[in-house]
């Protein structure tokens, strides 16, 4: 099977396993410790039935929050993914591109590849906001 004939993540899934690496791939998979927590998102979704619905009008919809006193454009963004550069060199500044460019919240993982400095500008007003909270506590 190629990435053109993927139709569901499961068929992404397969090809990622695959082609990447065990000592990449499994961490991913798995998530942290035991891959429990990944198993219950899993598993969230799989309760609830998605229904694709036709819009008769044009929908708009305001997706926007704050977090720690910025906002964002939804109410998710890029978590931190510690064997992205390992995966793909360079992901670690892609993911935070991107991010800004979708106007979401990027979180560098400690266990990057990347260097702090080749992202700051990318990811400053979530580093500065962790200050902030760092000085609540």
């Amino acid at each position: 099977m190629r990435i053109r004939d993927a139709v569901s993540i499961a068929d992404l899934r397969m090809l990622a396993s695959r082609r990447t690496p065990k000592f990449v791939f499994q961490p991913v998979e798995e998530g942290t410790e035991s891959g429990r927590g990944q198993r219950a998102n899993v598993d969230a979704f799989a309760r609830r039935v998605l229904v694709p619905r036709v819009a008769e009008e044009p929908v708009t919809a305001d997706l926007s929050t704050t977090v720690f006193g910025r906002r964002y454009a939804a109410p998710f963004g890029i978590s931190a993914i510690g064997y992205a550069g390992k995966m793909w060199p360079g992901a670690d500044r892609a993911l935070a591109e991107a991010a800004v460019a979708a106007d979401l919240p990027f979180m560098l993982s400690m266990g990057t590849v990347a260097d702090i400095e080749s992202t700051r500008d990318f990811f400053w007003p979530v580093c500065s906001s962790a200050s902030v909270v760092r000085s609540r506590s």
